[in-house]
């Protein structure tokens, strides 16, 4: 290599841009016997092919044949336009043939590898627009095609890897960046995925980034187009719309699930229906049966109506029954706890907190300890406050599970319960608690159902699995006194 017109990585190209020169005896040698060739026709072929085959361009090669007075030196040219994303050679190297020389990479398009949640793979399909947001631009939205979903789950980490084609012509995305990717899907009454704006498409096969209007060749490869119907894709439903409940309506008992349906408004009567549940979407899950469309349900203090039928043998998640119970619910008010009630509310929900930390960081009997303070705190509850006791009331025997614990996944299965009731508080006092709580949410906890957690510190620290995937999960809301 005797000179380097591209000399640092970074470097854009076009196709034809001079890369390098290079002094090789054998082209000098087969540039000779291009020009000696001339009049032999099948000679002259043989020669032009091999230069072709070396990568010299067709344009190089009727620079040789008129050149006159020729130099010892060959220049190599870009042969596509890009960004040159590696570099190796350097002047003076000497090289075989067949080195890699260069790497350049089109950056008008992009990948986005997207891991997709065990639970969610079942909404992913081939073509589907998605909606790809990046913290080196807030607020913006990058449209993207989904053009490959891995066939193989990932056994650490039980997500399925989705690419997404995204262009950027403009240059903006960076390789190395991180995203999130929103898929919004149409849903029918059996809880299948519809995509009506895919309706008549034609799609490639090998390359599910192809769509067009009509019948034709992929721009890829070449294979014919085929009806998108025919992969698989559902584009039409029966007109009915799938019945979807809040997250928070849901109570779960192993493979029970209960749901408090509104009985009689008027007096504030209520009844335990078990429903069968689909899949989570958004902040609710699918209902298959036990709901009809208009059901009224409890989406704030259903834990703490579980707990009084419980205690009245209705029918609860722990005591199934065929016979309906009904159940009289009064919302107990924040302006009923008195100030030095609330200090000490406080100091309890705080402990909690401390329950959750020290789950996040594997510390088993730093959590067992905070429960032993939380369950000081609760006593310490002015008795005469008869329904902010009841209200705390369930905590007890979570909280006494949690100091008993031997393992932390059972510690840790007690804080789904804990965490509940914690939120029937937060509920309760809104607008005057003095300090922040943050309430996440772990899609992956208790095998991909998911749980809630609350913690006192805006960086995410998941009690459910601890040092294992810490950073799992997200931010639904921020409780304090300006936002309740």
């Amino acid at each position: 290599i005797e000179k380097l017109y591209v000399n640092y990585t970074g470097i854009p190209v076009i196709e034809g841009d001079h890369m390098a020169e290079f002094y090789s005896p054998d082209l000098i040698a087969a540039r000779e016997e291009l020009v000696n060739s001339a009049g032999n026709e099948s000679l002259h072929r043989a020669v032009v092919e091999r230069l072709l085959r070396w990568g010299i361009s067709s344009q190089q090669i009727e620079e040789f044949k008129s050149q006159k007075a020729q130099n010892d030196l060959v220049t190599i040219n870009s042969p596509a336009a890009g960004i040159v994303i590696e570099q190796m050679v350097r002047e003076g190297m000497y090289v075989n043939q067949g080195t890699r020389l260069f790497s350049i990479a089109d950056m008008n398009r992009l990948w986005l590898i997207a891991s997709v949640y065990e639970r969610d793979i079942q909404w992913l399909r081939y073509g589907q627009s998605v909606e790809c947001e990046f913290e080196a631009f807030p607020g913006k939205i990058f449209p993207g095609v989904i053009s490959f979903i891995s066939p193989v789950l990932a056994a650490d980490s039980r997500t399925v890897d989705a690419r997404i084609n995204l262009d950027n012509k403009n240059g903006q995305l960076k390789p190395g960046m991180f995203g999130r990717v929103t898929i919004k899907v149409s849903v029918g009454s059996g809880g299948e995925v519809i995509n009506p704006e895919l309706a008549g498409k034609w799609i490639s096969p090998m390359h599910p980034e192809v769509i067009k209007d009509g019948p034709g060749a992929c721009d890829v490869c070449g294979m014919a187009l085929v009806p998108i119907e025919s992969i698989g894709i559902k584009t039409n439903s029966d007109g009915n719309l799938p019945l979807i409940v809040p997250e928070s309506a849901v109570l779960w008992s192993g493979p029970r699930s209960i749901v408090f349906r509104e009985k009689d408004k008027d007096n504030g009567l209520y009844e335990a229906v078990e429903v069968l549940v689909g899949a989570r979407v958004d902040s609710g899950y699918l209902i298959y049966d036990g709901l009809e469309k208009g059901d009224r349900v409890v989406v704030e203090g259903a834990f703490k109506l579980d707990s009084e039928q419980q205690i009245r043998a209705g029918n609860s998640m722990m005591r199934p029954s065929r016979d309906t119970s009904l159940q009289e619910f009064t919302q107990l008010s924040s302006q009923e706890i008195s100030p030095e009630n609330m200090k000490k509310l406080e100091e309890l929900i705080k402990s909690c907190l401390e329950v959750s930390e020290k789950l996040a960081a594997d510390d088993l009997p730093g959590a067992a300890e905070a429960a032993g303070k939380a369950h000081e705190h609760m006593m310490a509850l002015d008795p005469a406050a008869g329904a902010l006791t009841n209200a705390v009331a369930p905590m007890m025997s979570i909280l006494l599970k949690i100091q008993a614990s031997t393992e932390i996944a059972a510690a840790r299965e007690n804080l789904f319960g804990l965490d509940a009731v914690l939120r029937d508080l937060l509920i309760l006092v809104k607008g005057k608690l003095s300090f922040d709580i943050h309430e996440n949410f772990c899609p992956m906890a208790f095998d991909n159902k998911g749980a809630t957690w609350f913690q006192s510190a805006s960086d995410l620290a998941n009690p459910y699995f601890g040092a294992s995937m810490l950073k799992c999960g997200s931010t639904r809301k921020v409780w304090n006194k300006e936002n309740q």
